[in-house]
């Protein structure tokens, strides 16, 4: 089902500037097409907190913006208190604010 809704999102990439990496990384951001948060750990791990936090294991980080997770990659461009994402393999164009789910 998560990958129906990645499809149906725009396909247009975020900028390249470079990403100011401590103000992304070790906090918990919501996207908003979905109900899940993430956080780029400073463990090396993805985590998710979908009614529990579990790993999507290790990512790391390739100049200037972008994450690589498994086979995939995303990029991250601030937008305001936000951030746009970008996730290759889905095409996915989403924003990704302060979580509100994880208590």
């Amino acid at each position: 089902m998560l990958r129906i809704l990645f499809l149906l999102v725009s396909c247009s990439q975020v900028g390249n500037e470079s990403l100011n990496r401590e103000q992304f990384e070790n906090q918990w951001w919501e996207l908003s097409i979905i109900p899940v948060c993430f956080n780029v750990h400073e463990t090396g791990e993805l985590l998710i907190h979908d009614e529990m936090i579990y790993s999507e294991g290790p990512w790391k980080f390739k100049e200037p913006n972008s994450y690589e997770i498994q086979d995939d990659t995303f990029d991250v461009e601030r937008d305001g208190d936000c951030w746009k994402i970008y996730m290759h393999s889905q095409r996915l164009n989403d924003i990704a604010c302060k979580c509100t789910l994880k208590s």
